[in-house]
């Protein structure tokens, strides 16, 4: 019951995919500055690199991007059908929905995974970590729940959607946030530990310019503000039944996330320096704008902030017509 406050705000945003995916053409744009193995010359001077070829080149890349998004559209439309299907009262769509939602989230690990792989982790190609998909998709359920948290606060605010909706259902969100904390904490220090007692050169490539640098304090501050604040909060039971307290431990996280992406990806490129130029924070807000901007605008579209006709929820509590209709008695102590 966790994702019924934020189903309809998951689906809005992935009709925002299109947009990710135009986003994307200026990385297609900048391989040749991005990554190494896209040089013939170097690849020829390199044994690894030529071992590698026939999955590190330029055309297989493009090729295997677009399939990615493809994957993804296909998926997000998919689950908006029968979720608007649903709505309608189609009970077909119920079960479509629990029974291709698990083969597509299995669909949708395999395919991060390598997307993983060639966009962030080729950019040092001698590299390589088996953990390397799995830390990035609990980085982006984190992310997507942080920001849920965000969302729905504002959307609920003014109104008396909060005393309808029973303490366990915000409770969930904040366990699940928890679970992904820490699972975000466990996945990366097991690839420290496993890298650090293989003592491999081309494994100890990657943590070279984070450890030996001044990027070694963003290291602790991730460790600090990324997983020990953020794990000892969500241990209280009462900041996880208030979605405004969890709101704002999202804001922190959040922040952690483009800190802990930027730990991944600039030191390979500035070793010594944490911003190259104001493009490193225009981009990111410019690109934020316009893609709330855009889910806003999908979110109209939405029929009800929460779902209709899920059979999964009938009878746990009435969801008012009006958000000034007075909750009837036993509703707000359901949780």
């Amino acid at each position: 019951g966790a994702f019924f406050l934020v189903r309809r705000l998951f689906e809005a945003s992935t009709r925002c995919l299109p947009f990710v995916a135009v986003a994307f053409i200026p990385i297609l744009i900048g391989i040749p500055s991005l990554y190494e193995w896209s040089h013939q010359d170097v690849v020829r001077a390199d044994r690894v690199l030529q071992l590698k070829e026939p999955y590190l080149n330029v055309p297989f890349f493009i090729a295997r991007s677009v399939f990615y998004f493809v994957i993804w559209g296909f998926i997000a439309n998919r689950l908006n059908v029968w979720g608007r299907q649903q709505s309608e009262g189609d009970a077909r769509a119920t079960h479509k929905l629990s029974m291709w939602g698990a083969l597509f989230l299995i669909l949708y690990v395999f395919t991060m995974t390598f997307a993983s792989f060639d966009w962030v982790m080729s950019l040092t190609p001698h590299w390589y970590s088996s953990l390397y998909g799995v830390i990035f998709i609990v980085g982006q359920g984190l992310s997507t729940l942080c920001l849920m948290h965000i969302l729905i606060t504002y959307l609920t605010k003014g109104t008396r959607l909060r005393e309808w909706v029973p303490n366990n259902y915000f409770r969930d969100l904040g366990n699940l946030t928890l679970a992904f904390t820490m699972l975000w904490a466990y996945m990366n220090y097991s690839q420290w530990v496993i890298i650090w007692s293989g003592n491999i050169a081309e494994e100890v490539e990657w943590y070279v310019p984070r450890v030996q640098t001044s990027w070694v304090y963003v290291g602790a501050i991730l460790i600090a503000c990324h997983f020990v604040l953020p794990f000892l909060t969500l241990l209280s039971s009462s900041v996880k039944v208030r979605i405004d307290n969890l709101a704002k431990l999202a804001v922190l996280i959040l922040v952690m996330r483009l800190i802990d992406l930027r730990f991944y990806i600039t030191p390979t490129f500035s070793p010594n320096a944490y911003f190259t130029n104001i493009a490193d924070i225009g981009a990111v807000l410019g690109l934020t704008g316009i893609w709330l901007w855009l889910w806003a605008r999908e979110m109209m579209k939405s029929r009800s902030l929460v779902p209709d006709n899920d059979p999964r929820f009938a009878g746990t509590f009435v969801v008012p017509d009006s958000s000034t209709t007075p909750a009837p008695e036993g509703v707000a102590s359901h949780g």
